[in-house]
């Protein structure tokens, strides 16, 4: 509920909505280029901190000095549309933001996960030419029966699961990170990833063996 503006309620409310948004996600995703001295990193950073703070405080203000005659729906409405505006605003600045948000969604709720797993499969199942990338370590059961590899779960829907070679996530946690204004850095990064995932397979859950 919106509450009154007294006895310094409006503190609580800045320190909410400050601690709410994941500022230390940003700040840890922050990279620096090589040639950029210790003035100009802490420069970058409370630059950063003060445009990202500014922009994601400008919707918990607005909500603070909206009229209380205005409906608590519309209220919510219009707070939530312009929180998203900005949000938006904020992501044409740090391309990374939405990725960000993807990656920590998906771990949320178990769709990857950044662990070094080993899993087997029938030999039956899968024939060993898919294992020719030698980052996969593969090697054959005493029996002779499984394929024993090393995998990354990149990304799993239902019953099937992406597994990729060790070497992947290496490039995949360099998308998660950023140098401001440097686009030659996400395009580097990208094309990495995009390079080493051609060796990623899909795997169903039932076939694989841990």
């Amino acid at each position: 509920m919106k509450i009154n503006i007294i006895d310094g309620s409006e503190v609580s409310r800045l320190s909410v909505a400050i601690h709410c948004f994941p500022f230390p996600v940003i700040t840890q995703s922050l990279k620096f280029d090589n040639t950029d001295s210790e003035l100009i990193q802490v420069l970058k950073y409370y630059g950063l901190g003060i445009v990202v703070l500014t922009i994601t405080l400008l919707p918990a203000f607005y909500f603070i000095h909206i009229k209380n005659s205005v409906s608590y729906i519309k209220q919510s409405m219009t707070t939530f549309g312009l929180a998203l505006l900005f949000l938006i605003a904020l992501s044409l600045m740090l391309p990374v933001i939405p990725t960000l948000i993807v990656n920590f969604a998906a771990r949320l709720v178990g769709i990857n996960g950044f662990e070094v797993i080993r899993p087997a499969i029938s030999v039956e199942n899968r024939p060993a030419e898919k294992f020719k990338d030698p980052q996969w370590h593969l090697s054959t059961s005493n029996d002779g029966r499984f394929y024993l590899f090393d995998g990354v779960k990149l990304f799993s829907f239902g019953t099937l699961e992406l597994l990729c070679p060790p070497n992947v996530l290496d490039s995949y946690k360099a998308t998660l990170h950023y140098i401001l204004a440097s686009k030659r850095y996400d395009e580097e990064t990208r094309k990495m990833l995009h390079k080493e995932t051609k060796t990623c397979q899909i795997f169903n859950i039932e076939d694989l063996r841990y």
